[in-house]
């Protein structure tokens, strides 16, 4: 055998090898990807449980939150402020679903619900009062999606989502949103 052909099989087994590296590393990606996945499902799960929790387990906070998000108007100062509050758990929520979204780690169906939670929530004269007042301290990426949202409710009666809330053109929330509007819409 000559040294040729011994380079030439070494040189075989090389690309072998970095085939076989290739593939092991993209089955690590891709059970690291299911991973974060899940662990991002499960904290937005508790996220959610904890703020339902709060307000089906005291009756006075369950009312008080109906009564804010029907008739802000109508609360005293110490209902306003507790309402406030439970506002700010509920944005904490939403704000946390958008970032896990923006980083990919949102699964679709979370997606879905957490547009049908924005939509919903900017509908309520409760937020639009909330929003009024605590709506300049939101992060700008949230902001911009939930002044979107209020827009696109007014002018639309729906929530169609923009690339302009996040400065991504495929945002998932809004591209969310915009495919659930065309889906109802067809």
């Amino acid at each position: 055998m000559n040294w040729e052909a011994i380079g030439a099989i070494a040189e075989a087994m090389g690309a072998v090898g970095v085939i076989a590296t290739l593939a092991y590393l993209s089955i690590q990606l891709r059970q690291n990807t299911n991973s974060v996945r899940a662990a991002s499902a499960a904290t937005h799960a508790q996220a959610a449980s904890s703020v339902i929790s709060l307000l089906a387990q005291d009756e006075a906070a369950g009312l008080l939150w109906d009564r804010g998000l029907q008739n802000p108007e109508a609360l005293s100062d110490a209902e306003r402020s507790r309402f406030e509050r439970l506002m700010h758990l509920q944005m904490i929520f939403l704000q946390q679903s958008v970032e896990l979204d923006h980083s990919g780690a949102l699964s679709q169906e979370l997606r879905h619900t957490t547009t049908g939670n924005i939509a919903w929530m900017v509908r309520q004269p409760g937020f639009r009062a909330y929003n009024a007042v605590w709506g300049a301290g939101q992060p700008p990426r949230i902001r911009a999606l939930f002044d979107q949202a209020i827009l696109d409710c007014d002018n639309k009666g729906r929530f169609q989502g923009s690339s302009a809330a996040t400065g991504s053109e495929s945002d998932g929330i809004s591209s969310a949103a915009q495919q659930d509007a065309s889906a109802d819409s067809a």
